[in-house]
Formats: C-alpha cells, sequence, structure tokens
C-alpha cells in the first residue's frame, strides 16, 4: 500500500502513544541525534521498554516522517518472509515511488544469499524521502545467511535511510566496525531505566497516588525497569492499602512473578535455570563460585551469556568477572529455590561461607555460615574477624551478624558472648552486656584449646573495655593483664589487632588506676602495633590515651602534643566525629585549660560535646563534663560550673561500678556552691569528708570564705606535709595558694610571699595554672607578689594576665584541616620554624642540609597553602600542628 507524504502511515499510527505513559524528552534526544546517522541499536532485557520508547518517539515526530515497522517472528529462518516483511513495511510509507525498483521488488526462496539485500539497497539509493526503518526483536532471527544479509544493510544504508534495531541481545552484525567510524548510536538497558522523577511521572499517569518514599521505594526496587514499574503500577490500582504493597513488593508478587516466569525463566536452558537458582543466594556470582554451586564447569561461560543476552545479569565490574541479578529477578528466583530445592539450601550455603573464607570476604563468608546454620563455622569466622570488623568502623555490620546468632550457641560459646557483650555496650545495653559477661566468665573452660587463647584475650578486652566506661576498672585490671600477657603473640589469624586493641584497653584501665608508668608501656606497644598493621583506631586511642596520661602525671606539653597528634591522625583519615576523637578533643580540652588556655579549650571542649552525646561512652561524658565545670569556675560563671558538676555527678550515676572519676566530681560541685554561698551546706558535707589533698582545699576555701584564715591554714596543713594523699599536683599547688591567701589573711606578709613561691615554682614548669584560676583571692595574691622578690617573672606575668582576663588566642584548629599529611621530616621543621633559628640552624639540629631544610619547607608551604614562614607557624597553630602563641603584656 502506497501512502501520500502527509498521511499517516501505518507504522505511526501504530507508534501513537497510549495514554498514561511517560514522555521521555532525554531518550527522545538520543533517538533524534541518532537519525542523523546509520544505524541505532537499542540492546536492553525484556520489558525495559525499548518498543513502547521508539513507538512515543516515532508519535512525536513530524507527520510526515516516513517510518517502516518490522516485528521479527520468533525463530526466524525464512529469508524470503523476512525480507518481504521489511518491503510490505517500506511500501505502506509515502518514501516509495510507483516507478521504484522497490514498488515490484519480490523476494523469492530460490534468491541466492545477498541478492535481494543488494536490490534493496539500489532501491533505497534512489529513495527521495527519509526513512526510518525499525526492526524489533531482531535476537529472533536464527539464519545465518539472514543475519549475513542485514549486516549488508546496516553497514552499507545509504544516505537518507536509518535503521532502529531493536534486541534483547548485541545481534552479530559487525557493528564494531559502524561503532569505530562512530556511524552506531547505541541505546542500552542503563539509559532505558526511568529515574526515580519518570517512575513518579509513570505512576501518577497510571493514576496512582503514593508518596514520595513510596516512589523512591519502587524505584530502588525495580532499578528503575520500565516493565516491573507499570505491573506494580497495574496493581497498586487494584490494592486497597498502596503503602502496604510498597512495602511488601517484590519479584514474587504476582504479576511480576508471571512475567519473569514467562518472559526470562521459561526461555533458559536446563543448565541456565539450574545455574540460575543454585547461585540466587548470592549477592553477586563468579564462575568459580557457580561451578561450585552447580557442580559443573561453565559457570563464567553461562554468565556471560546471560549478560550478553541481557536476561536481567549485569557485570558488576570492568573486566566482567563478577555478575549480579536484577533485584526483582532475584526475589522470584529465591522463592523457586524454596519451592524446587528447599533440602539443598544449607548446603549452598555452606559452601559459599567456605569459598569466602577462602578468599578473604570475611562479612559474606559469616552471613553464608549462618544462612546454613553452621554454628561452629560461624563462631570461628566471627572469632577471627570482629576486631577486624571493629577496627574497620563496621560496627553496624557486625552487630547485625552477631544478631543472628541462636541464643544457645551464645550461652555455650564465651567468645561469642563477649562479642554480643562488647556490641551491647556499644549500644548502651549495660545489664544485657553484664548478663552476657557473667555467661561467658562461666563458659571460658569450655572453649576448644585451639581457640582459648584468643577467646581469653578477647574476654579481657571487652571486660576492659566495659570498666573503662562504666567504671570496676581496680576489679578487672589484674586479671584482663595477667590474660593478655599470657596468650600475646599466640593467636593467629587476627591477632594482631586483637592484641592492639587489648593492649590499648588495658593501657587505659591502668591509666584509671595511675599506674602511669605500665600504662605508658602498653599503650606505647600498642601504638606500634597499630601503626605496623595499619590501624588508625588503635592508632588514635593509644595516642589519646598517652596525651591524657601525659597529662594526669603533670607533662602538659607532651600531653597536649600527643592529644594533637591523635586529632590530625583523625583529620587525616576523615574520622570527625568518631568517639574516639571526642575523647581526645575532650583531652585537649582538659589540657588547654589547665594551661591557662581558656578561650581555646572551650572550642574543643565545644567540638567534643555532640560526638560524646553520640557515643554511648558514660564515663568520656562525665570528663567533658568536669572540664566544662572548672572552665566556667575560671570564668567566675558559677551557676554555669555547678550546673556542669551536677550533670556530671548524674553521669556518674549511670556507671555500673565505681570510677575514678566519681571521687573528683563531688569536691568540685563543693568548690562552686561555695561561691554561691552555699557554705552551711557546704559545712555539712565536709563533716565525714575523707582526709585528701582536694577535700582538705574544699575545707580550706569554706575557712576563707567564712572569715577563719587559721581554720584555713589547719585544713591544708595535711596537703603540704605529705599526711592527706595528694592525687595530683594541681592540689598541691592550690593547697599552697590558699596557705598563702590566709597567711596574708594574718597578715604574715613573709609566710605569704613563700607560699605564693612555692606555687609559682610548682605550676611553671609544665605551665598548669588552670587550678590557680578558679581560687577567689588569686587575682590580688599574684597582682602584689613583689617582683624582686620572685624567682619566676615570666611566669608571674602570665599568671597576672590571666587572672585579669587576657587570654591566648585560640586557634581555628576545630574547623581547619590538612587536604594532605605532613611527613614526619616536614613536621619536624615546622616546628623549628615558630623559633628564631635559620635553615642552617635547623638543619644542624635535624641533621640535614640546608637543600634539604629549604625542600622541606617548599613543600610545607604547598601543603599548608601560604607564602611565608610567618603563615606557615599562623596555619600550623590553626591546624593543631604547633602550640598556639601567648599573649603578654
Amino acid at each position: 500500500m502506497t501512502t501520500t507524504p502527509g498521511a499517516p502511515s501505518e507504522a505511526a499510527a501504530r507508534a501513537r502513544r497510549p495514554s498514561g505513559l511517560v514522555a521521555r524528552s532525554r531518550l527522545f534526544e538520543l533517538l533524534e541525534d541518532g537519525a542523523a546517522g546509520p544505524v541505532t541499536l537499542i540492546s536492553a532485557p525484556p520489558g525495559s521498554g525499548k518498543t513502547t520508547l521508539v513507538r512515543s518517539w516515532l508519535a512525536a515526530r513530524p507527520s510526515e516522517t516516513a517510518s517502516a515497522w518490522v516485528d521479527v517472528p520468533r525463530d526466524e529462518t525464512d529469508a524470503a518472509h523476512f525480507w518481504g516483511q521489511v518491503l510490505d513495511s517500506i511500501r505502506d510509507t509515502a518514501a516509495v515511488a510507483a516507478d521504484s525498483v522497490l514498488a515490484t521488488l519480490v523476494p523469492t526462496p530460490h534468491s541466492e544469499p545477498g541478492e535481494l539485500v543488494g536490490h534493496l539497497l539500489v532501491g533505497l539509493r534512489h529513495v527521495d524521502h527519509p526513512l526510518v526503518l525499525i526492526l524489533d526483536d531482531v535476537q529472533h532471527l536464527r539464519s545465518a545467511d539472514l543475519v549475513s544479509d542485514l549486516e549488508t544493510l546496516v553497514t552499507e544504508a545509504p544516505p537518507g535511510l536509518h535503521v532502529v534495531l531493536l534486541s534483547r541481545r548485541d545481534p552479530k552484525l559487525g557493528l564494531h566496525r559502524l561503532r569505530l567510524a562512530g556511524r552506531l548510536t547505541e541505546i542500552r538497558a542503563a539509559d532505558l531505566e526511568f529515574t526515580a522523577e519518570e517512575a513518579g511521572e509513570l505512576l501518577a499517569g497510571a493514576g496512582v497516588s503514593v508518596g514520595a518514599d513510596e516512589v523512591t521505594r519502587l524505584h530502588e526496587r525495580t532499578e528503575g525497569w520500565a516493565t516491573g514499574l507499570r505491573l506494580a503500577a497495574m496493581s497498586l490500582t487494584r490494592h486497597q492499602s498502596p503503602e502496604q504493597f510498597v512495602a511488601e513488593f517484590a519479584g514474587s508478587e504476582r504479576t511480576i512473578a508471571d512475567y519473569l516466569l514467562g518472559e526470562v525463566l521459561a526461555r533458559q536452558p536446563a543448565e541456565v535455570r539450574d545455574l540460575l537458582l543454585r547461585t540466587c543466594i548470592l549477592d553477586g556470582v563468579n564462575g568459580e563460585l557457580a561451578d561450585l554451586l552447580t557442580g559443573r564447569r561453565d559457570g563464567d561461560r553461562l554468565l556471560h551469556e546471560l549478560e550478553e543476552a541481557n536476561a536481567l545479569v549485569v557485570a558488576t565490574d570492568v573486566a566482567r568477572t563478577w555478575f549480579r541479578y536484577h533485584h526483582l529477578l532475584l526475589d522470584l528466583l529465591r522463592l523457586e529455590l524454596r519451592r524446587e530445592l528447599p533440602g539443598e539450601i544449607g548446603e549452598l550455603h555452606g559452601r559459599a561461607a567456605r569459598w569466602y573464607a577462602a578468599h578473604g570476604r570475611a562479612v559474606d563468608a559469616i552471613r553464608h555460615a549462618r544462612l546454613a546454620e553452621d554454628w561452629e563455622l560461624t563462631c570461628e569466622l566471627l572469632g577471627q574477624h570482629w576486631v577486624e570488623l571493629l577496627l574497620d568502623g563496621e560496627e553496624t555490620t557486625l552487630s547485625v551478624l552477631l544478631d543472628g546468632i541462636p541464643r544457645g550457641v551464645v550461652d555455650a560459646d564465651a567468645e561469642v558472648a563477649a562479642m554480643l557483650a562488647a556490641d551491647r555496650l556499644r549500644h548502651e545495653q549495660w545489664a544485657e552486656a553484664d548478663a552476657l559477661l557473667a555467661r561467658a566468665r562461666q563458659t571460658i573452660s569450655d572453649v576448644p584449646a585451639t581457640r582459648r587463647g584468643r577467646a581469653d584475650i578477647a574476654f579481657a578486652t571487652v571486660q576492659l573495655f566495659r570498666a573503662r566506661h562504666l567504671g570496676g576498672v581496680e576489679d578487672v585490671v589484674d586479671e584482663a593483664n595477667s590474660a593478655v600477657e599470657r596468650h600475646l603473640g599466640t593467636v593467629e589469624q587476627g591477632g594482631s589487632e586483637l592484641e592492639g586493641l587489648a593492649l590499648f584497653n588495658l593501657g587505659v584501665a591502668k591509666a584509671w588506676t595511675l599506674r602511669f608508668a605500665e600504662a605508658e608501656d602498653d599503650l606505647e606497644r600498642a601504638l606500634a602495633l597499630g601503626r605496623t598493621i595499619g590501624r588508625p583506631y588503635i592508632e588514635i586511642g593509644c595516642l589519646s590515651a598517652l596525651g591524657n596520661v601525659a597529662t594526669l602525671s603533670e607533662r602538659l606539653e607532651r600531653g597536649e602534643q600527643l592529644l594533637r597528634d591523635a586529632i590530625v591522625v583523625a583529620e587525616r583519615v576523615g574520622w570527625t566525629s568518631h568517639p574516639l576523637v571526642g575523647g581526645a578533643c575532650m583531652g585537649l580540652a582538659a589540657t588547654l585549660v589547665d594551661r591557662g588556655m581558656l578561650a581555646e579549650g572551650e572550642l574543643w571542649a565545644e567540638r567534643a560535646e555532640p560526638i560524646l552525646a553520640r557515643a554511648g561512652e558514660p564515663s568520656a561524658s562525665v570528663g567533658l563534663r568536669h572540664v566544662q565545670g572548672i572552665l566556667a569556675m575560671a570564668r567566675n560563671r558559677y551557676e554555669d560550673a555547678l550546673a556542669a558538676f551536677r550533670d556530671g555527678e548524674r553521669l556518674v550515676e549511670v556507671l555500673r561500678a565505681p570510677h575514678a572519676l566519681a571521687a573528683i566530681t563531688r569536691p568540685w560541685q563543693l568548690r562552686a556552691r561555695l561561691q554561691l554561698g552555699e557554705t552551711d551546706a557546704v559545712r555539712a558535707d565536709l563533716v565525714d569528708a575523707p582526709m585528701t589533698a582536694q577535700w582538705c582545699n574544699v575545707a580550706a576555701r569554706l575557712s576563707l570564705i567564712a572569715g577563719d584564715p587559721r581554720g584555713a591554714l589547719a585544713a591544708v596543713a595535711p596537703v603540704l606535709s605529705g599526711d592527706a594523699p595528694v592525687l595530683h599536683g594541681n592540689f598541691r599547688i592550690e593547697a599552697y595558694v590558699l596557705h598563702a591567701l590566709a597567711k596574708r589573711a594574718e597578715g604574715d606578709a613573709d609566710a605569704a610571699l613563700v607560699s605564693t613561691e612555692r606555687a609559682l615554682a610548682l605550676s611553671e614548669p609544665n605551665g598548669n595554672v588552670g587550678m590557680i584560676l578558679t581560687i577567689p583571692g588569686a587575682s590580688e595574691l599574684f597582682r602584689d607578689h613583689p617582683n624582686h622578690r620572685t624567682a619566676h617573672g615570666a611566669h608571674l606575668q602570665l599568671l597576672r594576665d590571666l587572672l585579669a582576663g587576657v587570654e591566648p588566642e585560640p586557634t581555628a584548629a576545630a574547623a581547619v584541616t590538612l587536604e594532605e599529611p605532613l611527613k614526619e621530616r616536614e613536621l619536624a621543621v615546622l616546628r623549628f620554624l615558630s623559633t628564631n633559628l635559620t635553615a642552617a640552624e635547623i638543619g644542624n639540629e635535624l641533621f640535614l642540609s640546608v637543600h634539604t631544610v629549604k625542600t622541606h619547607m617548599r613543600k610545607l608551604y604547598a601543603k599548608l597553602g601560604v607564602h611565608t614562614r610567618a603563615e606557615a607557624v599562623q596555619q600550623g597553630r590553626a591546624l593543631g600542628l604547633l602550640a598556639p602563641a601567648r599573649r603578654t603584656h
């Protein structure tokens, strides 16, 4: 049939877009661009919307467009039949004139290969009207001669002819030559996937009204697959609860399952269907795994063929060695597996678990061992890898893996009980964690000898972790120390991570019991191990703990540097909000406040607060409240101080056993209450107070406020004589300042001068002046201290400035980060830049040549983004790599 150019052709009529379909302009643009060349290939799985797309595009084109459409019959081998369809379709358009060779060309079964297509090309070269030839379902062509003729047509297509090939797999038509020549436009499954916005339009066009969350859910489950979305829309129009339907939507939904069974599974050979069923237990599959689960040796070939056939199987790597199945296909396959091979599912998971374990895929191995209900293998794999997952920041994954283990297995395995207790501690489920640890203690002797060393260290580590956060360190530290030391070096797989974590927790626990030398030894060993095995968790934790130990043992400068180092490492690996960083920020805030750097200390405390609030570590939060309280005391904000100390006391009540922090919370609260006038209440609280330095000092403060200097002298006498235990040197400094104030009140200027000098002498070496800033009357005491009678002039002036409210300038360290970390030598050079040393002198100090020092300086400036030495020092301070400058007058 011949039509005029302005009349709609049969193909155009068939192509009109039905109502409810989405006009996909981005794909129309691809098709329109492709129409300028000879060939467009649309290759995608069944149901991807290939046919609908082209019909919609044709309907949207001008009416004079000539288009011929051919549906290739299934298993087409008859060349005469096929080319007859092509000719009939072309003749139905307005492109063929009455005198054209095409008007009378008739294919016959006796034509030689290539003969008919040659005549067709001759005729097409004389067609003046542009023509689009659409061949749908090209994958059905089964004749080699027919495919060869079609290859001739697309590769020799004359100007004006544009061929659109729709296929479920790439046809073997020599398209690579067209691709290399830039004459092929390709639209594939990824292009055809509906966007979330298009999915919403499709649902709305079908009259389905659901929320944005439901649209997103459907889009994710269907992966933008057109038929999946359309079938879901059809079902939604009939469903009484659309939200419930979306929540439960899967490939096993009846309409989806019917389509996939008919269009995908039913078309596969038996061996392919068997492969799909047996490998659907996996989230990803390769040839080796497929062979393992099927018992065959052709898994790689079959997977490649499935991908090439666009059978909803997708390669996930460039090398095309790993594949995954479409979500909906996976749902259906798993349903079919449960129906057809229920007795083999456990064995399939077991094989997969052992394969993953052998190939270093711990999470996958544990997951499949659980699904196989092979609890012995599950427990062994967890024992090998739980610390690894913890240090990798995969706590959530570890929680999921642990939650799937039956209670009976946990109760019988001390190592697993300890792991689960650690997880419950992380989730602040204190009672359950304690019950699990109690059960682990009962069954630890039952752990097989091959796992006993690892189990002992794991149990000790979790006990220490619990004690660090909830108290009772003294009760477990010696037992844990014995277990760790006894088994160090005996654990094979995962041993380094476990030993590093154990030594870290042991060091922190010993620090809380004031065994600083032992704590530093454990932490230094853990730090070296953490760096060797490349575990930033251990490195950051140990640097932070070593910094706190240095601060507690009155080495503030070293403590500050170690804490800054911990934060720099955390910034380098992107752990800006990790609980470890919260602890480091809190420790740095405490150190800075102790050194009188209140403004900067406040910055770090502010940074620590939101991190620790999410961390579920009560003891660290108690420490933060303590720092905030002292900071407020130093600024004479006594109500704020009392609120912070009381909040700390409330947090202490969360601790499930005695903790070192509990001993210091109450006396500081009394100091604040004294400044708020609660003298009678404080006096009552002091009646049964222990004879320790901080309680003695609180009594002395009370006496001074009450106008009783003699009482104050009596209160601090045990501290100065050494009879009262002194937890920290700050309390001795406090005692001397209080003694000086009492002597000054009595009119004994010489005695006051001696005690003031003693306080200066004790506080100058480490610069720990924070305690002095909290003592009422200290400002006048140090202001009036004669310059000619002191051996600590510079330190005295610093104290006068601080007491007058002149603080060091805070840095922006809490907000500044370094994109590329400094190397060790560059950091060393940076630290010398803040001195007056020349490059040559810096080289002498570091045993480097002047040229090398200058090279380090250039690289240092580039990393810091500066141009001068002064700018480098300023930026180094802002990054926390250098101590901040002090302002003095």
